[in-house]
């Protein structure tokens, strides 16, 4: 009867330990997610401070959930959507040459949004390739 008492109550310390460490993780992702919201949209937000006119706040708002949502997919969903807007920009200046073209105005959320749906549905997969592939 001691022994049947002693292992319910290791079982109970043991699910007590599971619990705390299954927090302690929870925790520390969210944190990890946090950060990687701040990260992103502090990218932008400094864009946005050293040349106001070329970026608005909204981009770095939504560069910011971005990061909150995607978590470690942001970073290919930013780099898609840089790449995608380079390309309309590049487009847009072959069309109305370099010095009109420039002055075209051009959203970026657009490109943001498709940046984010590129990070959710192959994000994971883009970040564990370079990661393979470079490390």
């Amino acid at each position: 009867m001691a022994d049947n008492e002693q292992a319910e109550g290791a079982d109970g310390a043991e699910a007590a330990s599971s619990k705390k460490n299954k927090l302690k993780l929870i925790i520390a992702a969210v944190g990890f997610i946090a950060i990687l919201g701040a990260g992103a949209g502090g990218f932008f937000l400094i864009a946005a401070i050293v040349y106001p006119a070329g970026m608005g706040m909204g981009d770095v708002k939504l560069a910011a959930v971005m990061g909150l949502f995607l978590g470690r997919a942001v970073v290919p969903a930013i780099f898609v959507a840089l790449v995608a807007g380079t390309v309309v920009g590049a487009i847009v200046i072959a069309r109305y040459g370099a010095k009109e073209g420039r002055k075209k105005g051009i959203p970026f959320g657009p490109w943001l949004a498709f940046g984010s749906l590129v990070g959710l549905f192959a994000g994971d997969e883009m970040v564990d390739w370079y990661l393979d592939t470079f490390t």
